[in-house]
């Protein structure tokens, strides 16, 4: 199965059904690592642009791995 194109990226956002990821370990890695590179994935497979419109709800995702 293929990544999500442009189109169907904003439906999947935009659909209104809440949305749950699940992310298992197998390691102990720190909280700045994981955000760093989910973030970096975001931008990895948007438009600057289509990023531009995701990013405060990617900050807002991120934020759940920050211990407070």
């Amino acid at each position: 199965m293929g990544l999500a194109g442009p189109l169907d990226r904003k439906k999947i956002l935009t659909d209104g059904p809440a949305k749950q990821m699940t992310i298992q370990f197998a390691r102990n890695v720190p909280a700045q690592k994981i955000t760093k590179i989910l973030r970096e994935g975001f931008e990895l497979n948007t438009t600057p642009s289509e990023y531009r419109e995701i990013e405060t709800y990617v900050e807002q995702m991120l934020a759940f791995f920050v211990r407070r």
